[in-house]
Protein backbone atom coordinates (compact mmCIF):
# COMPACT_ATOMS: atom_id res chain seq x y z
CA UNK A 1 0.00 0.00 0.00
CA UNK A 2 2.82 2.24 1.02
CA UNK A 3 4.59 2.20 -2.21
CA UNK A 4 0.83 2.60 -4.19
CA UNK A 5 0.22 5.89 -2.22
CA UNK A 6 3.66 7.04 -2.03
CA UNK A 7 6.14 5.73 -4.93
CA UNK A 8 3.86 4.78 -7.79
CA UNK A 9 3.00 8.16 -10.43
CA UNK A 10 -0.50 8.42 -10.74
CA UNK A 11 -2.43 9.23 -13.86
CA UNK A 12 -4.87 11.51 -11.99
CA UNK A 13 -1.68 13.64 -10.35
CA UNK A 14 -0.83 14.19 -13.91
CA UNK A 15 1.77 11.10 -13.93
CA UNK A 16 3.79 12.81 -10.32
CA UNK A 17 3.56 10.13 -7.54
CA UNK A 18 0.90 11.57 -4.33
CA UNK A 19 4.59 12.84 -2.73
CA UNK A 20 5.89 15.12 -5.58
CA UNK A 21 2.47 16.46 -6.16
CA UNK A 22 1.75 17.19 -2.38
CA UNK A 23 5.33 19.23 -2.80
CA UNK A 24 4.77 20.83 -6.19
CA UNK A 25 1.23 21.98 -4.67
CA UNK A 26 2.52 22.87 -0.89
CA UNK A 27 5.52 25.43 -2.97
CA UNK A 28 3.12 26.81 -5.37
CA UNK A 29 0.34 27.84 -2.11
CA UNK A 30 3.72 29.37 -0.81
CA UNK A 31 4.26 31.40 -4.09
CA UNK A 32 0.90 32.11 -4.27
CA UNK A 33 1.25 33.97 -0.78
CA UNK A 34 4.10 35.12 -1.08
CA UNK A 35 2.10 38.15 -3.54
CA UNK A 36 -0.25 39.18 -1.13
Amino acid sequence: VSEYNCERPHESLNNMTPEEYRQHHYLAGISKNAWN
